[in-house]
């Protein structure tokens, strides 16, 4: 199964160049932050469930928080400089 039919199994999305596009940016982010130039065993993962996360947050962008219904969401991204990408990302969600 290749990354692109695991990740419409994972989240539905059917747009074969979106997810392929996700894939892209996450591969690329992934190469920057550990100084590689190719994909190693065991990275694929963290690959997708970057373009998961990608996927989850489009039309959120800017958003750091939001609650209703009893429940809610808050987010923090932090890019620290230096020699390569560095950055952080995490979302907490409560009910």
């Amino acid at each position: 199964m290749t990354d692109i039919e695991k990740l419409k199994k994972l989240t539905g999305e059917g747009d074969d160049i979106l997810l392929s596009l996700l894939l892209d940016e996450a591969t690329a982010f992934v190469l920057s932050y550990t100084g590689r130039t190719k994909i190693v065993t065991g990275l694929e993962k963290a690959v997708r469930d970057l373009a998961v996360i990608a996927l989850n947050r489009m039309g959120t962008e800017g958003e750091a928080s939001r609650s209703g219904g009893g429940g809610g969401r808050f987010s923090a991204a932090f890019c620290g400089s230096g020699g390569r990408h560095r950055g952080l990302l995490f979302s907490v969600s409560w009910k």
